[in-house]
């Protein structure tokens, strides 16, 4: 079963839209609730004023997740650093993935984009796993530069759905060459419910911009859902 992290800004007013937890129903969801505190405030001075509200708030979330279907655990951080804290506790929860929380409405399909050195396989099972005997239909596309060569991404995350029980006929497959690769998965994902992305090593550039996956997500209208790079490299293998 697919586990994933879902952080939640709980006392920021931010929530779970409801496509994000009808997609995840199948999965085990780790609702992460956290709030940002200042450097000059402890997260135990945090947690004595705030625990109480914020872990109500949690909670209503996690009902939410538990109605739809989904095995749920909840935890509650109080932050100097909300980036960090995120990949901490996907690391200790063994996370096959990371929600961005954009709106979200329905799940009726999902815009697979590979871009970069990612996991194909991996990305193809977690969702898979996600979609399997579902009325969602998935687009995969291979986002490459304008003379790069492909990485044959495309043929191995398909395969990876259709093992892992999606119906041929609900996949389709495209290979777009851009030099705008953020700009050009946000316009091809305009109509889809959310964006799947693989989580790449950062390049220079993202050290000077950010990464590659948050860009995204805060330039995409929809959720966007990051699969973790597995720990070994080589293995491209998803959840069991």
């Amino acid at each position: 079963m697919v586990r994933t992290l879902v952080p939640v800004e709980v006392l920021e007013g931010e929530s779970v839209a409801p496509g994000i937890i009808d997609l995840l129903a199948p999965a085990e969801v780790v609702l992460l609730g956290y709030h940002r505190i200042p450097e000059q405030t402890t997260p135990g001075q945090a947690r004595m004023s705030f625990e109480d509200q914020a872990t109500e708030k949690l909670e209503e979330t996690a009902e939410a997740f538990t109605d739809a279907g989904a095995a749920v655990e909840t935890r509650l951080v109080f932050t100097h650093d909300a980036e960090q804290t995120f990949e901490r506790v996907a690391t200790e929860t063994e996370s096959d993935a990371v929600v961005h929380c954009n709106p979200m409405m329905a799940t009726d399909d999902l815009f697979v984009a590979l871009h970069g050195q990612v996991a194909a396989e991996r990305i193809g099972s977690v969702v898979a796993a996600l979609v399997d005997g579902r009325d969602i239909d998935v687009s995969l596309a291979e986002i490459t530069g304008p003379e790069a060569d492909t990485l044959n991404l495309l043929e191995r995350a398909e395969r990876a759905l259709v093992e892992g029980g999606v119906e041929p006929d609900r996949i389709t497959t495209e290979t777009v060459r851009t030099e705008t690769p953020i700009k050009t998965i946000v316009e091809r994902a305009r109509g889809m419910d959310a964006i799947v992305l693989g989580e790449r090593a950062p390049s220079w550039q993202e050290m000077v911009f950010g990464d590659f996956e948050d860009r995204v997500a805060e330039a995409s209208l929809g959720a966007v859902l990051v699969v973790r790079s597995p720990t070994d490299p080589a293995d491209g293998d998803g959840p069991q």
